[in-house]
């Protein structure tokens, strides 16, 4: 995609691509480049069937590196510019933090948010829904995470964590993106009902609604 619009006359269509470069691929609320990565990609991968636009399908013997590439770089430019041209009618500069987008917004609070949706890559998984003046609300995401870790020994860290802005009658709705997680790790291991032991302490800390690991 880089390389197809850096070839193109059209500036804004290679100023774009010099905002996707020094894009650091992730969703965090500071980071520039994401906010254009995502619109192109709903641009160029709507309506259209995704094995269709990547030069090499996805294929389940290399499942860990395919799919890859891009099988029509002339429709991928377009999707740019039109990626673009639309941020642009809604105000948004394709250059805009993450956060400057993506928000919680519960009643009173309207806070910029890291994370994305799952076809994005992202392990904080975060679904959006449009707010009333065009930017994202965060609507549901990420509660149980598991990460395996294969070696002589496996690993397999996990944990649950509640969001503390749920309800609107909290008063822990003034730090919208705070968690509380109760994690069971390869120390502290699962029960046989797949839950974390009654000593684990960060289940016991969780249940006295302790922010075990905060984040925002």
């Amino acid at each position: 995609l880089l390389g197809a619009a850096m070839a193109v006359e059209d500036r804004d269509v290679r100023d774009a691509a010099e905002v996707l470069s020094a894009w650091d691929l992730t969703a965090a609320a500071d980071s520039r480049g994401g906010v254009l990565f995502e619109r192109w990609a709903d641009q160029y991968f709507d309506g259209t069937a995704d094995s269709l636009r990547w030069r090499q399908p996805w294929d389940p013997t290399r499942a860990h590196t395919t799919p890859y590439g891009i099988r029509d770089p002339d429709v991928a430019v377009d999707a740019l510019r039109n990626a673009v041209s639309s941020l642009r009618n809604e105000g948004i500069a394709p250059d805009a933090p993450w956060g400057e987008v993506h928000r919680v917004i519960r009643g009173n609070v309207d806070e910029p948010v890291s994370g994305c949706p799952p076809t994005m890559g992202c392990f904080r998984a975060l679904s959006y829904e449009p707010a009333d003046d065009g930017r994202l609300a965060a609507n549901r995401g990420d509660s149980w995470v598991l990460v395996v870790e294969f070696g002589d020994v496996p690993r397999a860290p996990h944990g649950a964590c509640l969001r503390a802005n749920r309800s609107p009658r909290r008063s822990s709705l003034r730090r919208p993106g705070r968690h509380v997680c109760a994690r069971a790790d390869e120390g502290g291991g699962v029960d046989g009902r797949g839950h974390p032991p009654e000593d684990d302490q960060g289940l016991q800390a969780g249940r006295r609604g302790q922010a075990v690991r905060p984040h925002s």
